[in-house]
Order: structure tokens, then C-alpha cells, then sequence
């Protein structure tokens, strides 16, 4: 197993020793993928980085970028640690593989010592970037300080102050503004009988601080003197009535898993000057109480005046207990009769907590009012707040620090089952993986699956009991209200008020793995802003969750919200909520695919239910990106039409999907929308959209190379689009025929047909006209006839760019390219191609960058220039597997051969 090293010099090693790196850009490339380990990095912040600011070309930045990624990739051979993901890139390493991993592991387990041997010196000393260590290598030193600092007190408190004197002397030389150390050395003088030597120290300090930084020092330091002044214990102070130390927390969770940065923030948190507060949120089950539980046990040493805990019961079927309830608890835990009042308790339990070293945890709980009260204000002390609920109140008034707790990651969700179930696991990985997934990686759902499944069973029976049956049934426990999932869920449900409830429910009618805004207001028929407002309250509540301004669930909260939905709303009213959801999203699609190309023909779209609030889309560009977030939905939604009987939707949304189709290539998924939407038009008895679906799919024959099969279809569009008069779907069917005719090698045919469009189209101008042209080119081209084939294309591109409509100028530069090539002007060809390129990454016209990238490989072929062909074709590649274009198989096998030659 490959190990890497960044506590130190930049290290990586394999079975056969260090594995040599590369300088410059590529080591600073691995240094921020393992500093960000398991995380996504968007290209553009590695651009910054690798170029310390900012590139001077950012558009050649990211070419140099897949450079670097290259030569990094070599030069780390079989280690395979460098991923592509997403829009940038990430390093996938496993636990124990990085060094800062396993420290921050040792770290929370409190064995610092063995933690701060990891580091070797200065982190990534040798990697050369100002920008990489500003930002991200000087946390890394204050981890290693606080520590230091969290061993210190440990050695303190295990009685090592004489032994640990001279250390701190040398550590506030090398940190003589950091206070935490000098308080530190002052306690182990005081501890070993040198008491004017403390006192000293803090003179020393505090002459430092005034002179190098003009202030006093901080409130800690000034406890720590004072103490020492009074002839008190320096860290545990005399304190009015009993010396109690409660010690309440709940037994850890011994096969608590994962939730490594999780950890890592309460452990920085702790660290800080002043009482902290932490909110740790989430769904139900997700695993808050068992986080905090488990943390309180890793740092309680570090809390030698007590730890206390409390339920407040804030989402439970027993009654909530509010601060009247709990403080008397509290003040009994710390050695004290409770006042009358509430006041005279708030005050109390601030004494008694006043000078101590405390760890608070209050669990489950409901509001900011039931929690304030219950805050210790004193600096040495941490509480730790759970909730369903993101009580950002405290955030707002209390400076608490809020922790939002996920699912766990696929593979902590395997790992929890396989230290729930045991050895069976190993025999049944497939079987164990489909768990996890079906319980959402939801904590609560894998610990009651792994109760569930009896040992003389296996996991894949238990398995097919989730998929085939009612799976929130199957994920309880009999006679345990606490380990049934449907009921944790109810608990959070019933807290909302109707209208939060209502549009709960009525969410789980969208398909598709998350929705904007816009569909929770049109599924529910509500106003922007007030669908807004509800869409808050069920993120705070954890029972949506927001990512990047859209909103998701877990499978198991949909589930639960579909129950809720059909016993809660009639059938009519679920129809009602889908058909906006429809009318909604088929407009929304016209709309962006009216923004994408100006020829579009009107649809005969039908009328909204309910006035849709529909975006604005300012080019091209903006109609795109909205397709790409919505696409997976849109499919769905197709048919969620077709469950609902709607029949003219489901044949216009995959038309006003038509050109995000084309540009996507997956020709599998366009044709199963294209035979849905013909079959729902035949329902519908609508010759129109019968007519423009069967042309559709006879394009789609054309693009897999079923000629034959195609023309039968055209001809079949054609022959209802001249029975019902449509003039533009005449033209358009003819076009299509003619190109198929023409790759079939029938030239003269495809002709006469090229010029009889040409003439149909030349009555209305425009994009029309120039795109006859351009097909006309094309088979020109084919029949040798170069010089009016580029005429063609020359007047075609002339035309779409007086009329201002850029969206097929990709592809008529790209016939350009090709009929350059046919007629031997390569370098003419070439260039064409490079511009081609620029223009459709400008334009995001995907297809039209893949075609002119193959095209500018045969150019670069014809010059001898098997590196640059190579390049293409790689780049080529990259963008139709990312798109699962169907010709991505036929690119790959060209480069094979490309790499035999």
C-alpha cells in the first residue's frame, strides 16, 4: 500500500521505497490534492494555485493544468492516486495511506505524543507556492500547535510539571505572542514549587505582549496569574461549596465509524479561547447523539472539572424539558441546592461553572430557548448542542459554531455494517453494498438492518425483504419505538407547522435526486417567495438539504414524505400537484431551448393550470446550464407524464428537449423519449406531434447509421406533415432525407432534394436558409464539387452571422473543416478546426468541439504531427465519455491505432 507524506517534506512511497516526484506545478499539484485528500478541487482553484495568484491566460491555465495531471500521473506510475472527478480533480487515498490523516486520527484518540512524532518538519517545506502555504499549510502548523498545547495539558495533568519546564521555556521563545504556552509554563512552575518563577514568566509576558503588540494580556493568562496570586491551584480552582466533579456522559459507542472531519472541527473548536459553543444538526438517525457522545469521551481528560449531559427530550414522544426542568438537575450535579427562581438558577449555575475546565452536552434539543439558559459562561468551558433543528439563533446571539451532520459516506456505511454483522460481510460484499444504499447510508437504518438480520440468514435475503417490500416497515425493531425509523421520522414531521408539512409532502411527487426552488413552488402552487420560506424551514429542520441552491433527500425521507402524501392528500390533489409540476417544467424547457437556437418552431404547448414563474434565459449559454442542472428531472418527468396519463405532455417536453438531446449524443435515452413521445401523440390523436416525433426518430436512425431504416421513417413524417399542410416540417423532413440519401452515396438524389429545400427555405431567410445551404455543402463536398460546396458553406456562415444566431456556427465551420479536408487544403482545414473549437467551448456546443477535435486530428495526421493527433484525440474522448456519447468507442478505437502507428 502506497503511503504519502505532507507533515514534512512532500514524500511518497510505494512497496519498492520513495517514489520520485516531479518539480514545479506537478508537485504543487499533489500537495493540494493530499492537503484536500478525498475531496473534490475545482479546476480553477488548482489554476490559482499552480500559478500562485492567477495564470495571465486562464483558458490556456486549464489546458497546461491536463499537463500537469499527465506528467504528475506518469510520474507516480502504479500508484493510483490522482482522479478525475467532477470538475476538477481529487486524491483518493485509503485510511492509514496519508500521514495528516492518521495524525489527526492520533490526535482525537489523545495519543499526541505518537501524533506529533508524524511530523518531520515544516509541511511541504520543498513544494514552492506562497499561495498554497498562506492558505492552506499554515492551519496544518496550528493543528500541530494546539497539539502540542492539548499534550502539554495532559502531561500536566498526569503530574509531569517539573519534566515539562524546560520544553515550555523553549516553546514560548519560538512563540512569544501565543499565550496558551506561557499559561502553560506558568502552571507547571507554579506545580513544581517555583512560584516567583511563574510569577516572573507572566511579567515577562506581559512586558512582550504590551511592547511587540500594545495589548494586555488575555483573559486565560490573567486567570492563570491570578490563581497563582491567591495561592491556588493554577487549573483546578477552590471553589464555594463541595468539590464535585460530575462525570455524566453516556457509554461510547464502541462501534461508532467514520465522521473524520466532523471530529476534526469539534477538535478545533475546542481549542479555542473562551466558552464555545457547538450546534451539532441534522436528519433523524443520522447519528448526532452518537457523534457527540463519542467525541466528549476522546477530549473528557482535557475536562478534568466534570462533564454533564442532558436529554432535553426536544424530539421525542415524551414531553420536552425546558430550562425550569434542567438547571435544578445541573446545580444538583455540581454540588448545589437550586434557588426559587429561575433567574436566581441561571445565575447560580453561571458561578458554580465560573473558573472550571467543563464539558456540557446538551442532546436532542428543540429551540434556541430551551438551550440559552443553559450555556456556561465560562471560558474553560465547551457545550456541545444536538438537534434536528439548525437552531441558528445560537449562531446569531451566542457565537455557537454550527456542525451539520450527513449520511456517512458509502464506504463508512460499509464499514458500520461490517462491524455490526461480522465476518458474514466479507461473503457477501454485493449483498452488503446494496444495504448500505437501501438504508441511505443513514446511521440509525444500518445499525437496525444489522439487528434485523439473524445470524442463521444472510444479508441478501434480508436485502430482497427491503427492495421488494414496504422498506420503512422492515426498518424497526418490535417493541423498540426508538429503533423504528418510520417513527424517529414522525417525530420530526409532526414538529412542522401545516403549510412546512404540506409542501413536505407534496415534494416527493418530483422526480429526480434533487429540485430547485421553482419546482417546490409549482409542485405546490405557491409564490416564490413563500415556497422559499418553506423550503428554510425544512432545511433547518434537516429534513431537505441544501447543496449549491438546490434541495435533496435521502431515499428514507422520500419514502416517508410519499406515506405521508398518499394518506394526507387525495388523489386529485396529488394529480393537480403534477400536473403543475408539468405545465411548469415543458414551459420552462420551451423557453431555455428558445434562448439556445433562434429557428426554434413554435409548439403548440398547452396551458398551464397555474401561472408558472418561469426563468429568464439571456443566451444560448444560460438556456444550456439550465438544461444540464435540470436534465436527469426532465427525463423523469417524461414519464411521470405518462404514469399520469398526460398525454401532450409527454410528447412536447421531449421536443422542447430536442436540442440538449442532440448536443448530449446519449442516442439510447433520446430514442426511448422520442418512442414515448410518438406513442403519447398517437393517444393524443395529435398528427402534429406524431409527425415531428417519427422524423425525430428517423434522425436518430441517421446518427447510428441505420440509413435504410431511417428513410422510412422520414418518409412516414413526411407524408403526415403533407397531409395536415406544414410547410416548415416539409422543408425540414426533406433536409433530413436529403443528408441520409447523400451518406447512402445516392448524390443525385440527395441533390435535387437540397436544392428544393434551399428554394422553401429561401422564402423565410435566415437560420433556415443557411442550414439547408450547409447540408447542401456537405454532400457537394461528397460528390467532389469543392468549390460550390465551400460557396455553400461560406453563404451559410454569412447568413447566421448577419441574422446574429451563433447556435450553428460550430457546426457549419465544422462542414467547412471537412470539405477543406476533402479537397486537400489541410492547413486551411486545420485552422478552421482550432476555431471551431474555441468557438464551441465559448458556446458550450459540446457536439461541435467533439467533431472539430476528430476533424483536427485527421488534419494533424496529415502532417505528420502524431503528438498533436494524439491530443485531439484524448481531448475528444474526455468530453464524450463525460456526455456517454455513443461514438465515444470509436474515438478510443482511433486511438489505438494511433498509438500502433
Amino acid at each position: 500500500m502506497a503511503e504519502f507524506r505532507v507533515l514534512g517534506p512532500l514524500e511518497v512511497w510505494d512497496r519498492n521505497g520513495p517514489v520520485r516526484l516531479p518539480s514545479g506545478r506537478a508537485r504543487v499539484l499533489l500537495a493540494a490534492l493530499l492537503l484536500n485528500a478525498d475531496r473534490v478541487v475545482p479546476v480553477d482553484v488548482l489554476v490559482e494555485l499552480l500559478w500562485d495568484g492567477g495564470p495571465p491566460t486562464p483558458g490556456r491555465a486549464k489546458a497546461t493544468l491536463q499537463m500537469v495531471v499527465t506528467r504528475l500521473r506518469q510520474s507516480l506510475a502504479g500508484v493510483d492516486v490522482v482522479r478525475t472527478a467532477g470538475r476538477g480533480y481529487l486524491a483518493r487515498v485509503e485510511p492509514g495511506q496519508l500521514d495528516l490523516h492518521v495524525f489527526r486520527e492520533l490526535v482525537r484518540e489523545g495519543r499526541f505524543s505518537e501524533g506529533l512524532a508524524l511530523w518531520r518538519g515544516a509541511p511541504l517545506a520543498d513544494v514552492r507556492s506562497d499561495l498554497l502555504h498562506r492558505d492552506h499549510v499554515a492551519p496544518l502548523e496550528e493543528e500541530w500547535s494546539a497539539a502540542l498545547e492539548r499534550r502539554v495539558d495532559a502531561d500536566l495533568a498526569a503530574g509531569e510539571a517539573e519534566s515539562l519546564v524546560g520544553e515550555l521555556r523553549k516553546l514560548v521563545d519560538r512563540y512569544p505572542t501565543r499565550e496558551r504556552f506561557w499559561g502553560q509554563l506558568m502552571t507547571a512552575l507554579y506545580r513544581a514549587d517555583r512560584q516567583a518563577e511563574a510569577l516572573a514568566a507572566y511579567g515577562e509576558v506581559r512586558a512582550l505582549l504590551a511592547e511587540e503588540m500594545g495589548v494586555d494580556p488575555g483573559r486565560r493568562l490573567r486567570e492563570v496569574h491570578e490563581g497563582i496570586v491567591a495561592q491556588r491551584d493554577a487549573v483546578r480552582v477552590v471553589r464555594r461549596g463541595p468539590d464535585v466533579v460530575p462525570r455524566q456522559l453516556p457509554p461510547d459507542v464502541g462501534t461508532f465509524t467514520g465522521r473524520a472531519a466532523d471530529l476534526a472541527r469539534l477538535d478545533e473548536l475546542a481549542g479555542r479561547d473562551g466558552p464555545v459553543v457547538a450546534v451539532v444538526s441534522g436528519t433523524a438517525g443520522v447519528g448526532k447523539t452518537s457523534l457527540a457522545v463519542h467525541w466528549a469521551h476522546r477530549v473528557a481528560a482535557s475536562y478534568p472539572d466534570g462533564q454533564l449531559f442532558v436529554d432535553l427530550r426536544g424530539f421525542d414522544e415524551r414531553s420536552p424539558l425546558g430550562p425550569a426542568q434542567v438547571l435544578p438537575l445541573l446545580l444538583r450535579a455540581l454540588g448545589s441546592d437550586s434557588p426559587d427562581t429561575p433567574e436566581e438558577q441561571v445565575a447560580r449555575y453561571r458561578s458554580l461553572s465560573s473558573g472550571r475546565r467543563m464539558l456540557v452536552v446538551l442532546d436532542n434539543a428543540s429551540s434556541t430557548e430551551q438551550v440559552r439558559p443553559l450555556l456556561p459562561a465560562a471560558p474553560g468551558c465547551v457545550t456541545v448542542v444536538t438537534s434536528r433543528d439548525e437552531l441558528r439563533g445560537l449562531t446569531a446571539l451566542d457565537d455557537a459554531v454550527p456542525t451539520r451532520l450527513g449520511v456517512l459516506a458509502p464506504g463508512e456505511a460499509g464499514d458500520l455494517l461490517t462491524r455490526l454483522v461480522g465476518t458474514r460481510c466479507a461473503v457477501e460484499p454485493a449483498a452488503l453494498a446494496e444495504l448500505a444504499g437501501l438504508c441511505a447510508y443513514l446511521p440509525l437504518a444500518l445499525r437496525v438492518a444489522a439487528a434485523n438480520i439473524d445470524h442463521d440468514s444472510t444479508i441478501a435475503g434480508y436485502v430482497a425483504a427491503l427492495r421488494t417490500g414496504d422498506r420503512l416497515t422492515e426498518l424497526a425493531i418490535d417493541g423498540d419505538r426508538r429503533a423504528a425509523v418510520r417513527v424517529t421520522f414522525g417525530l420530526s414531521y409532526d414538529r412542522l407547522d401545516p403549510a412546512a408539512q404540506r409542501l413536505f409532502r407534496l415534494l416527493s411527487l418530483i422526480p429526480g435526486e434533487d429540485h430547485g426552488p421553482a419546482a417546490a413552488a409549482a409542485v405546490a402552487g405557491l409564490p416564490p417567495a413563500e415556497a422559499g420560506r418553506l423550503l428554510n424551514r425544512l432545511a433547518a429542520a434537516h429534513l431537505l438539504e441544501r447543496r449549491a441552491g438546490r434541495y435533496t433527500c435521502h431515499d428514507l425521507l422520500r419514502l416517508h414524505a410519499r406515506e405521508r402524501c398518499e394518506a394526507e392528500d387525495s388523489r386529485a390533489e396529488r394529480d393537480r400537484a403534477v400536473r403543475r409540476l408539468l405545465d411548469h417544467f415543458l414551459h420552462a424547457a420551451d423557453r431555455a431551448y428558445r434562448a439556445m437556437t433562434a429557428d426554434r418552431p413554435a409548439l403548440p404547448l398547452v396551458e398551464p393550470s397555474f401561472p408558472p414563474d418561469l426563468p429568464a434565459f439571456a443566451d444560448r449559454r444560460a438556456g444550456l446550464a439550465w438544461f444540464d442542472e435540470e436534465f436527469t428531472g426532465l427525463v423523469a418527468l417524461v414519464d411521470l407524464a405518462v404514469e399520469h396519463g398526460l398525454c401532450a405532455h409527454a410528447w412536447q417536453l421531449p421536443t422542447a428537449m430536442w436540442g440538449v438531446l442532440v448536443l448530449r449524443g446519449n442516442l439510447v435515452e433520446w430514442e426511448r423519449l422520442s418512442r414515448i413521445a410518438l406513442a403519447a401523440a398517437r393517444r393524443c390523436a395529435d398528427p402534429y406531434g406524431e409527425a415531428l416525433s417519427v422524423n425525430t426518430l428517423g434522425s436518430i436512425r441517421k446518427f447510428r447509421g441505420d440509413l435504410v431504416d431511417a428513410l422510412e421513417h422520414l418518409g412516414e413524417a413526411l407524408r403526415i406533415r403533407e397531409r395536415i399542410g406544414h410547410t416548415p416540417g416539409v422543408a425540414t423532413t426533406l433536409d433530413e432525407t436529403a443528408n441520409v440519401l447523400s451518406r447512402l452515396g445516392r448524390l443525385d438524389e440527395a441533390l435535387e432534394l437540397h436544392d428544393r429545400v434551399v428554394a422553401l427555405r429561401r422564402v423565410h431567410g435566415g437560420t433556415g436558409e443557411a442550414t439547408a445551404l450547409n447540408n447542401r455543402a456537405l454532400t457537394l463536398g461528397r460528390s467532389g464539387r469543392y468549390a460550390e460546396a465551400l460557396a455553400d458553406c461560406r453563404a451559410a456562415i454569412d447568413l447566421v452571422t448577419r441574422t446574429g444566431d451563433q447556435t450553428h456556427v460550430g457546426a457549419m465551420r465544422e462542414t467547412l473543416g471537412r470539405i477543406q479536408l476533402r479537397s486537400g487544403d489541410h492547413a486551411a482545414a486545420r485552422e478552421t478546426f482550432r476555431r471551431v473549437v474555441e468557438l464551441g467551448e465559448v458556446q458550450a456546443d459540446r457536439r461541435s468541439v467533439v467533431q472539430a477535435l476528430l476533424g483536427l486530428a485527421d488534419a494533424h495526421r496529415h502532417f505528420g504531427e502524431p503528438d498533436h493527433e494524439s491530443r485531439s484525440l484524448r481531448r475528444a474522448l474526455e468530453i464524450a465519455e463525460r456526455l456517454d456519447y455513443e461514438e465515444a468507442q470509436r474515438i478510443r478505437d482511433r486511438l489505438a491505432e494511433s498509438a500502433e502507428r
